[in-house]
């Protein structure tokens, strides 16, 4: 299976998984946004000089993002 890159990650995990995401309850949803809210609020807002530092950012970043929405969609997750 081929890995996708840069945006293709994203949008990779929002087709896989668009379904569960779809059945989070109202609850669930907020709890959710709240996590990602306090994450954001801790991450340190700075301008990139280079390409590459913006790509490594954005890189961690949507590796950060794939790794929370694997871990609430985990087996182990649903029974919260």
């Amino acid at each position: 299976m081929p890995t996708a890159h840069g945006k293709g990650v994203l949008q990779g995990l929002v087709y896989n998984h668009h379904d569960k995401y779809d059945q989070l309850t109202a609850q669930e949803w907020k709890d959710l946004i709240q996590e990602f809210e306090e994450v954001k609020a801790t991450k340190a807002k700075a301008f990139q000089l280079s390409t590459k530092a913006r790509v490594n950012d954005v890189t961690h970043t949507l590796g950060a993002v794939e790794n929370e929405v694997l871990f609430l969609l985990s087996p182990t997750e649903q029974g919260r």
